[in-house]
């Protein structure tokens, strides 16, 4: 079972996949309070309600319930997009994965969309609709199949800003 985490922008995605399959998902307005968020909600994918959809969906536990052990891997969106978003997802992947000792692979939107101008104004119409349907996620799957062949892993990800952060410089006081 792989978890998919999407950060980047106001809304929030996370996914359970299993064999090219979303067996649960959950789509949030995380706004300014990813860090809040995030683990809530992964947490909620790993509840009765889900097992139950997982279950109807054929997949078969080898004890009564699941967890974050189940994870083999861990897909991660990092950029570009929102500054904090990106790196509260990038964070909570990483450390994800190596507490469960599990690769991790992070993608870039420019990845999924070969046109980057499709990347820089995610607030768009068409890319909201497609980004989060199942289209795309199977596009991130196969990107992430290609790098997992190629041993394209590290044991960690960073985030991708496409461009530098723009950090204010401190007042003088006097």
């Amino acid at each position: 079972m792989i978890l998919l985490i999407n950060t980047t922008e106001d809304k929030s995605q996370i996914a359970l996949i299993k064999n090219s399959k979303i067996l649960a998902q959950a789509i949030f307005e995380a706004e300014l309070s990813h860090s809040e968020k995030l683990l809530p909600e992964i947490s909620k994918l790993f509840k009765l309600e889900s097992l139950q959809k997982l279950v109807a969906a054929g997949f078969s536990l080898r004890r009564q319930g699941f967890s974050l052990r189940d994870l083999e891997a861990i897909i991660v969106i990092t950029g570009p997009g929102s500054y904090t978003g990106c790196r509260v997802g990038v964070a909570t992947a990483n450390a994800l994965a190596f507490s469960l000792d599990i690769p991790i692979i992070g993608i870039n939107k420019f990845e999924i969309y070969k046109n980057p101008r499709l990347c820089q104004d995610f607030g768009g119409q068409a890319k909201e609709k497609d980004f989060f349907g199942k289209k795309t996620i199977l596009k991130i799957i196969q990107i992430a199949c290609k790098k997992l062949k190629k041993k394209k892993i590290e044991k960690i990800t960073l985030p991708f800003y496409e461009k530098p952060p723009h950090i204010t410089k401190p007042k003088s006081i006097f």
